[in-house]
């Protein structure tokens, strides 16, 4: 029986501080893929000269793509995956790593299950100096490597919520491409989406160790897509519609309820974050005026309002959360304890 293959395919722009880091991290997985392929969107820095490095130093397993114009992250990967050849696809992000394993494990517990449409694992916490921020808090639907059916699938999506992480997924390429790949319209939340399609339809692999590391930065493709609540509502009406209506035979209704819910609550936040944050910086210009004049009313006016913002900020999530009732507490606890363990273990193990 022939061995599954695997793609990795990566998009960039402008990530050169990161690239070496990330492309080092990929040729050490101690499973090779058959090809690299890496699409840099018109960047400005000095990442296609770092590629290029890459590419003349590995025997050509690297192939470079460039785009004369930026045309965006979902673009880019729906282009990744037409020219792949590979079984299974990784798309690997130029600004996160993966960990010692990543490869190895999924494939190994994919070629026991090829009728599963992804495989996936917990996430590392990485700031943008690559320091550990802990484990990301997903769901851990189970502490041995395991495959759940569509059925099951269903199941812990109901009682736990979403549990893939993308940075650690590896998808199988033909499931991937009958679902229609990753959806424009759903920008950042395009690979969340079509993991849980995956899940109900062909079920999933899940592996319960840290895979990869994922880089929390504000600045990052995640972080500017949901810090614009405006962009955010967009997503999540689609999201929404596709979930309601499109594949409503697919997606239990107790989690598309607890989901809107969630997100709504979410959303609301993200909008209360942009009104605070011009509120703090009309206040922090407003200081500035008046410090020339060494006014110490304006010092103890200042940290008045910003105590009264904190106040507003926390009556509004109290709204929000009353108006919402986002299912944190029915999703989050089934999960926590085995966070707790592995936090207490990294911190006693000696």
């Amino acid at each position: 029986m022939p061995q599954p293959t695997l793609s990795v395919l990566m998009t960039n722009y402008n990530h050169s501080r990161f690239l070496q880091e990330a492309l080092h991290a990929i040729l050490d997985q101690s499973f090779k893929p058959i090809e690299i392929i890496v699409i840099d969107d018109n960047s400005t820095d000095e990442s296609v000269a770092i590629i290029e490095g890459f590419a003349k130093n590995n025997n050509h397993l690297i192939r470079l793509i460039r785009n004369d114009r930026n045309m965006g992250v979902v673009y880019n990967l729906n282009r990744l995956l037409e020219i792949a050849s590979g079984g299974y696809v990784y798309f690997a992000a130029a600004d996160d790593k993966v960990l010692p394993g990543l490869f190895e494990k999924s494939m190994r517990l994919l070629s026991q299950y090829p009728q599963a449409g992804f495989c996936s694992g917990l996430l590392q916490l990485i700031d943008e100096k690559g320091r550990d921020l802990g484990l990301y808090k997903s769901p851990i639907i189970s502490t041995k490597e395991r495959y759940l059916s569509s059925q099951e699938s269903a199941f812990v999506l109901s009682q736990n919520g979403p549990w893939a992480a993308g940075n650690t997924t590896i998808y199988s390429r033909q499931a991937l491409i009958e679902a229609g790949g990753f959806l424009k319209e759903l920008g950042a939340n395009s690979d969340w989406f079509v993991m849980q399609l995956l899940a109900l339809r062909h079920g999933a692999c899940f592996i319960p160790e840290p895979l990869a590391a994922w880089r929390r930065m504000q600045t990052s493709y995640s972080g500017l897509s949901f810090g614009d609540y405006k962009q955010y509502l967009e997503i999540f009406k689609y999201s929404q519609n596709l979930m309601h209506a499109t594949y409503r035979h697919l997606f239990p209704y107790e989690f598309v309820d607890k989901w809107d819910r969630k997100e709504l609550y979410k959303i609301g936040v993200s909008a209360w974050h942009q009104v605070s944050q011009r509120q703090e910086r009309f206040l922090s210009e407003t200081i500035e005026e008046l410090q020339p004049q060494h006014n110490w009313r304006a010092g103890v006016l200042a940290k008045i309002i910003r105590l009264w913002m904190q106040i507003q900020s926390l009556l509004v999530k109290i709204y929000l959360y009353s108006l919402f009732k986002p299912p944190y507490r029915e999703w989050r606890l089934p999960c926590q304890w085995e966070h707790l363990k592995r936090k207490l273990s990294r911190k006693f193990l000696l």
